[in-house]
């Protein structure tokens, strides 16, 4: 019937739409995403209404504000994640040929494996052309799928051991991640092509 119960509701409820989100960005597979993407936003009513009656919340606009809070992490994840794969899928061909092309002048420190470091140096050269800056940005963008892991690094603070993975990409990379990467949006979309 307050504000501070109503407001806390609400934050509760985001959370959890927060966690039904995270759940979500950890799979990478069409029967589940359907199943979490279906049942969840079912769910989402009742366990609004529950909410509200379990705090005596009398307010009308405190059902509709609390589906949106429970149900807009994950629908705006689901939302650009999609657009999301169906843009590196339609640009995969044209980013890895460009990065096949310029292999030897990406690879600034001649390692054989372009790393982050690389692509940086590549872009703060004043001679490369515009397009090409756009190019290096989108793979450095891109290098953990276009890549794989080169190294691991471990960061230690009083709040405990971060693992760092460092990820290159070398000429099989590069040739293979138009694949890759129209295969994973295959697997949890269960589309070969982008719409």
């Amino acid at each position: 019937m307050n504000p501070p119960n109503t407001i806390g509701s609400l934050l509760l409820l985001l959370a959890i739409g927060n966690m039904a989100m995270f759940i979500r960005m950890c799979i990478t597979t069409r029967r589940p995403v359907k199943l979490l993407v279906t049942i969840f936003p079912l769910v989402a009513i009742p366990l609004t209404i529950a909410f509200a009656q379990r705090l005596n919340i009398q307010h009308a606009w405190a059902l509709p504000l609390g589906v949106c809070a429970l149900l807009a992490p994950l629908t705006c994840y689901c939302t650009i994640h999609r657009r999301s794969m169906r843009s590196a899928v339609l640009k995969a061909p044209a980013l890895s040929q460009w990065i096949l092309q310029h292999f030897a002048a990406l690879d600034v420190d001649g390692d054989g494996t372009i790393s982050s470091g690389d692509l940086m140096s590549y872009r703060d050269n004043e001679g490369v052309a515009p397009a090409n800056v756009i190019l290096a940005r989108d793979a450095q963008h891109g290098i953990c799928e276009i890549g794989h892991v080169t190294s691991v690094a471990m960061s230690a603070s009083p709040h405990g051991i971060a693992v760092i993975h460092l990820y290159g990409i070398n000429k099989l990379d590069a040739t293979s991640y138009p694949a890759r990467i129209a295969r994973a949006q295959e697997l949890e979309f269960g589309c070969s092509k982008a719409k």
